[in-house]
């Protein structure tokens, strides 16, 4: 607001007249004036090659998500985690005995061997190939 003679503290703003011929007032070709090409163009997408360590690390990635899915799904997580350790013969049941794990638990032996299966089944594992990792 300006009061008496004084004047406003900003400058008016000056309006030039535009050359609206140019190329570069076409938005449909704005890319093409501002873009070169970069190096990651033509590395990408990278092929995936196959070999041992990426396929390990797969079949890590899938059973970590099958533990993720089992813990998730099962109503009693103790006895879950504990059947997860026998499949996959963690240190933390080592030299345990189902009965043994059972009585811990406060559980039937069935129970630990059923959720057992049921893990083993989701991870694609049968019984011949746990006892092979027992070795």
């Amino acid at each position: 607001m300006v009061k008496g003679n004084r004047r406003p503290s900003f400058a008016p703003v000056k309006h030039y007249a535009h050359d609206f011929d140019s190329e570069f007032n076409d938005p449909a070709i704005w890319n093409s004036a501002s873009y070169t090409a970069h190096p990651i163009d033509d590395l990408e997408p990278m092929p995936d090659a196959s070999n041992d360590c990426r396929k390990a690390a797969i079949e890590h990635l899938q059973i970590l998500k099958a533990i993720d899915l089992f813990m998730t799904c099962t109503p009693d997580a103790r006895l879950g985690w504990v059947s997860i350790s026998i499949v996959l013969r963690l240190t933390s049941v080592r030299g345990l005995s189902n009965d043994a794990i059972a009585n811990q638990l406060g559980v039937t032996e069935a129970a630990v061997s059923r959720s057992t299966a049921k893990f083993m089944r989701l991870v694609g594992l049968d019984r011949k190939q746990v006892l092979h990792l027992e070795r």
